[in-house]
């Protein structure tokens, strides 16, 4: 699913330093998926890299987990990554799980036949190097900044540097992205033809394409994703599907039951 970045009026000075420029996004206020998308593409750029990509994991209800993936990725590389379901063999996202501190990609081994090939697609689209820097919070959550390019845009020395700006950054977007991941309060339940629609609308289906999949009129289908925005208190279409997503309403994989035990995958690029 490809979102499109919303400009925010993030008056940064095109003059100020790294440092400066990332003190500023850090205090944004950010409040729906496409004003994180905006913010996560000014930082990536502050800090010299062309492509970013955030995980967030945060416990939803029971025991279980929801994983988001926000990213600007090439849409064929988020399109493989999705259909070859790489996010539950991911060996940069176990990692960044249990880590303690960054870690450049070199670092990280690829063992296994999926993982390899997810490695060589990565190669293929631009993804050649980049450092991952996890923020740990209770109980096993966190989120995790990926920052990647085809060669090392910063020098060795400016790593830890680098790493630094990146944890002042996740510092100020830790608490917004746990909220867009799991709202607080009592969600309403969604009828059977909105999460029918939704959970179509996550897997990737457009609207336009939705309606001949599950048998409904096109008004049908667009009446269903405005009564979801509705009753999940979401301001649009992709905060809809987080939360529904979060509080276990729909899966991206379906019609592939959830498992009970794992996280679920929403991968937003």
């Amino acid at each position: 699913m490809t979102m499109e970045a919303r400009p925010l009026q993030l008056e940064l000075n095109a003059g100020a330093s790294t440092a400066d420029q990332v003190l500023s996004l850090s205090k944004v206020k950010v409040t729906t998926t496409s004003e994180l998308i905006a913010v996560l593409t000014e930082f990536a750029r502050a800090a010299g890299f062309p492509y970013f990509a955030l995980t967030a994991r945060f416990r939803k209800m029971g025991a279980r987990y929801a994983l988001a993936v926000f990213s600007n990725f090439d849409d064929g590389f988020a399109k493989l990554y999705r259909d070859n379901n790489w996010a539950v063999s991911d060996p940069m996202i176990e990692r960044a799980h249990s880590a303690v501190r960054p870690f450049r990609w070199g670092e990280v081994s690829y063992k296994s036949r999926p993982q390899r090939r997810q490695r060589d697609a990565a190669i293929r689209f631009g993804l050649t190097d980049g450092m991952t820097v996890p923020l740990h919070g209770p109980d096993g959550q966190g989120i995790a900044l990926q920052l990647a390019g085809r060669r090392p845009p910063v020098e060795a020395a400016a790593w830890t540097t680098t790493a630094g700006h990146c944890l002042l950054f996740l510092a100020g977007l830790y608490e917004p992205v746990e909220q867009l991941l799991r709202p607080v309060g009592d969600v309403p339940t969604l009828t059977p033809t909105q999460r029918n629609v939704l959970s179509a609308m996550a897997a990737g289906k457009k609207p336009s394409d939705i309606h001949k999949a599950l048998g409904l009129s096109a008004r049908s289908v667009n009446l269903a994703i405005a009564a979801a925005i509705e009753r999940l208190g979401a301001s649009s279409r992709e905060q809809a599907l987080i939360i529904a997503l979060a509080q276990g309403q729909i899966s991206w994989m379906a019609p592939t039951p959830l498992h009970d035990e794992g996280p679920d995958l929403l991968a937003l690029s």
